[in-house]
């Protein structure tokens, strides 16, 4: 879970694709795939999926993860048929012409429905819904059956007996009065898929329809399955009948289908218009899918930008020459780390493919052309010890790093309206330190250009709230004195243990303090010979703090047990009381939304945001600001 995690943080996948092993690669997707035909939840976007195996295709064509579907879990039922997938055809003139030649058509081309793929057996008056599961094991769903939109009285009076394969799926319009609770309408239908019988919404299933696509028994020529499935009052897949096809119809026929569909596709089915024998075991080789072309173009690039973080860090982005690319404008892109840039030579001049895939931000795919100057920067510089990244020398004397430092500082400790821009002008007047940051009065602000007295009293207000408040676990982690791997609930587990360590440092020689500090859990010899590396220089700054302001002492609070056992992620906001507040109470706050989180405090206005979306995705109980100040009085 922690690399499916880590796929879905980064910028774009390519950047760990050519370091994932075949073991790793055969355990995401294994995992993804579970949940997808299990849960019904996708874990991965479907480009970011269909990347994965791709890959995996080509290191090990062979790997039984590559098989359709994921071992079923709970009660399962055998189903009376194989239902596979489909295979993906790429946008490439030449697959499609050597299918083609196989297969002379005509070609019914049908929607590609995003819902959740199901079984329909109508024999001798009696019907069965089930889930495809791993395609050879389902889920018995006939619970649903009187709410999916299915003529079920007309199946049975008319004695029909067939067996149709279908999608159970709700309308974009249906899915407006759900979007505020659910991320899409795949998930909400897989959560009512997911329920029990006797939990059912049934208000809820009622929105639900199943969508016929396929008649497997009789075997019938592909056009002549939906003509009788409409004569027997089924919704069924908006489809067409073509004498021929060709990529850029393909193209043409997607696009219109996505803009067209009453419900989300993704993609479009083309298959041979004769009978075919079914397929026991794989996929159809009569038929697949096809997602579209995922828009390239090939670039120049001008050169190479690069980023300090406030460890020293040079992170670089690429500026090349603007491109058209999916009706957006692009230029940049992300350029990793220093290691692809050294071993790909990208610098001005190097010719580079990017791609745009779902929309998102372009990212590299191909060096076409290396370039022959040097990309890297002109500071001093070392590398890291894995050979990744490059370091400032001389950090502490940057002045965007500088810059970066002061700004995680104010956030940390809780300061509002402390933005990158009004630390740089505070930097650039000589406000350079913490300290100096500490006492700077009012008037000293309005002599800043740009700063009037109504900006320079908030900020001040602003600044001396927070001071009044501040503790050693908040100048700890603000401090960044202890450098990348010391996150606040590393500092606190040390805290928790040792509340007393700043002044107690000094007592005890340090192979006792390494001795007592390795047996917390999770302090490794290099862990715990960083930290007691960096404590000395901690207290030496929080010295020059207490100077300036009271820094109150770590006090291990007794949980009150309202929040134990409770994940809770803020997104649109910072608030360090109803951090502590939850803390106190026996829960954990964490910066990034997943499947372990349980609840996510919002903004009242910010339901765009990428950390709400997940949680919606992930079916995660949601909870606007003003509500949840409101039920706790805070």
């Amino acid at each position: 879970m922690d690399l499916i995690n880590k796929i879905n943080k980064i910028s774009t996948i390519w950047e760990i694709l050519p370091d994932l092993t075949v073991k790793q690669l055969e355990a995401i997707i294994k995992l993804a795939s579970d949940s997808y035909y299990n849960s019904h939840l996708s874990l991965l976007s479907d480009s970011n999926y269909d990347i994965l195996v791709d890959r995996l295709k080509e290191l090990k064509p062979n790997a039984k993860v590559l098989n359709v579907g994921a071992p079923i879990r709970g009660k399962k039922i055998k189903l009376p048929y194989w239902m596979g997938s489909m295979d993906k055809m790429k946008s490439d003139n030449s697959l499609i012409e050597k299918w083609i030649n196989i297969y002379k058509g005509p070609y019914l081309i049908s929607d590609k429905l995003d819902g959740i793929s199901c079984l329909l057996i109508i024999k001798n008056g009696q019907i069965f819904l089930y889930t495809r599961g791993d395609g050879k094991y389902g889920q018995n769903i006939s619970h649903l059956l009187n709410f999916c939109n299915i003529s079920i009285n007309y199946l049975i009076n008319e004695k029909i007996n067939t067996v149709i394969r279908g999608e159970l799926i709700m309308t974009k319009e249906n899915f407006k009065k759900y979007e505020k609770i659910m991320a899409n309408a795949r998930n909400m239908v897989a959560g009512i898929v997911n329920s029990k019988e006797k939990s059912l919404n049934k208000r809820h299933a009622k929105d639900v329809d199943f969508v016929a696509y396929e008649i497997i028994d009789p075997i019938l020529a592909p056009f002549n399955q939906m003509k009788q499935l409409n004569k027997w009052r089924l919704n069924v897949v908006q489809h067409d009948l073509y004498e021929s096809i060709v990529l850029e119809i393909l193209h043409s026929i997607l696009e219109k289908r996505k803009k067209k569909s009453i419900y989300e596709i993704d993609g479009i089915i083309i298959t041979d218009n004769n009978r075919h024998v079914r397929n026991t075991t794989g996929n159809p080789s009569y038929s697949f899918a096809f997602k579209g072309m995922t828009p390239t173009a090939d670039v120049k690039v001008i050169e190479v930008l690069w980023k300090p973080q406030k460890d020293g860090h040079i992170i670089p982005r690429i500026h090349f020459e603007k491109v058209h690319l999916s009706q957006v404008d692009l230029e940049y892109t992300t350029g990793f780390n220093a290691n692809f840039i050294e071993k790909n030579f990208i610098g001005p001049g190097a010719i580079i493919t990017i791609i745009r895939s779902g929309d998102v931000i372009p990212y590299i795919t191909r060096i076409k052309k290396p370039s022959k100057i040097s990309g890297f920067p002109n500071v001093s510089y070392i590398w890291d010890k894995n050979h990744v990244n490059i370091i400032l020398k001389n950090v502490n004397k940057n002045k965007n790093v500088i810059i970066i430092r002061l700004v995680k500082f104010m956030r940390d400790i809780g300061v509002e309206n402390m933005s990158e821009g009004i630390i740089t002008k505070l930097v650039n007047n000589g406000f350079n330190t913490v300290p100096k940051l500490m006492k700077i009065t009012i008037s000293d602000m309005i002599k800043i250009d740009g700063f009037g007295l109504k900006l320079a009293k908030k900020l001040y207000n602003n600044i001396q709230k927070r001071m009044s408040d501040l503790n050693v676990l908040v100048l700890m982690v603000a401090s960044n004195c202890f450098g990348r791997g010391f996150a606040e609930a590393k500092i606190k587990k040390i805290l928790d243990t040792y509340p007393n360590i700043v002044n107690e440092y000094k007592v005890l020689d340090k192979a006792k303090w390494r001795e007592k500090l390795m047996s917390l859990y999770g302090f490794d010899k290099i862990t715990t010979d960083k930290f007691l590396i960096s404590l000395p220089i901690f207290i030496e700054f929080y010295k020059i703090v207490e100077k300036i302001t009271p820094i109150k002492k770590y006090i291990i609070q007794i949980s009150s047990k309202k929040f134990e056992n409770q994940i809770i992620v803020f997104t649109g906001f910072r608030n360090i009381n109803w951090k502590e507040f939850i803390e106190n109470g026996g829960g954990k706050v964490t910066t990034n939304v997943s499947k372990n989180t349980t609840l996510l405090i919002y903004n009242d206005d910010d339901e765009s945001s990428s950390k709400f979306l997940m949680a919606k995705k992930l079916g995660i109980k949601v909870i606007k600001k003003s509500d949840f100040a409101k039920k706790f009085n805070l």
